[in-house]
């Protein structure tokens, strides 16, 4: 709920490129694949070569850099308050790797964020558009 409040006032600030589809209203990445498929089919119907381009991102959420995201948003002016709230928020987080009953110390970060979060899969694309 306290997500969905802060992207609320900030969601005018996140805007995206056209081509954007996922996390926003009345798009999907179904619409996307359907696309995509489609241009497909036309080449090969027409005998053409077709060639793809995929970029993996499943690693994304590990590795967005806390400080660029921090000017992303500054440049997007979000308002400092909620910016400062983030860096407090990312930077003062700690981890621990379980594996089966262990588990780690606690340890920090410089970057990554959690999956699942709606103001991180913002954050997301507000670094991948320019």
């Amino acid at each position: 709920m306290f997500e969905k409040i802060i992207l609320s006032r900030i969601q005018d600030s996140l805007y995206t490129n056209d081509n954007q589809f996922s996390y926003k209203a009345k798009h999907s990445t179904e619409m996307c694949i359907f696309t995509l498929k489609s241009i497909v089919d036309y080449y090969i119907s027409s005998s053409a070569p077709v060639y793809l381009c995929y970029i993996d991102a499943s690693k994304a959420f590990d590795r967005i850099n806390f400080w660029n995201l921090f000017h992303r948003l500054i440049d997007r002016n979000v308002p400092v308050i909620l910016v400062r709230f983030f860096m407090v928020w990312y930077c003062t987080q700690e981890f621990v790797v379980r594996w089966g009953k262990c588990c780690s110390t606690a340890f920090t970060t410089s970057n990554g964020v959690r999956q699942g979060v709606f103001c991180h899969c913002y954050s997301l694309m507000c670094i991948w558009t320019n």
